[in-house]
This record gives structure tokens, sequence and C-alpha cells, in this order.
């Protein structure tokens, strides 16, 4: 099963040969979670709740990307890396700090 991205602790890897519909298998603290790619359902297993959302909120923003993944793997090919959620900007980081 290739890994297809990894980010704060989460391994996410793309299976197509055992459930029909676009999913991804993800693993987090030795957990394992199947989602459904079009609208985060959780198909089988748990994790953590937090990184079950972080998760779903990647899985909406890389959709598409997503998507090329599953199919590159329904059609043999090994599936493109997909990049995690941009990193969010803290207030440190927009130039100006508060006193």
């Amino acid at each position: 099963m290739p890994e297809i991205s990894f980010f704060r602790g989460i391994k996410v890897y793309v299976y197509y040969k055992d459930h029909a519909r676009p999913h991804i298998h993800v693993k987090y603290a030795g957990k394992w979670v199947l989602v459904r790619i079009e609208d985060g359902y959780v198909i089988a297993g748990g994790i953590h709740p937090l990184a079950l959302s972080i998760v779903r909120e990647w899985a909406r923003y890389r959709h598409d990307e997503l998507l090329a993944a599953w199919d590159a793997a329904a059609a043999d090919r090994d599936p493109p890396w997909v990049s995690p959620l941009p990193q969010r900007k803290t207030r440190g980081q927009h130039g100006r700090h508060r006193r």
C-alpha cells in the first residue's frame, strides 16, 4: 500500500482494491481509519478526533490531488505524492508584534 503523504504524525496511504469508492487509509498513533475522499465519511476504524478533523480538512483542500492518486493506483501506476496542508501563520509570522 503506497504512502502518499505524511504530516503532523499522520501517514496517508491509498489502496484501491479493498473498497469500491475512492478513499484513503490513514495511520495515526498506531491506529487506522479509512476515510472516503468525496465527503470525509469514516468507512472503518478510528483515530483521535483532532487528527481526524485535520485529515478531513486536508482531504477537502487536496481533493483533486487525492482523486488523481486514487486513479493512478487503480491504473496500477505509482500514485503521486500529495502535499500537506499549507502552514498556518501564527501571530509572530505576520510581521507585527504586539507589546
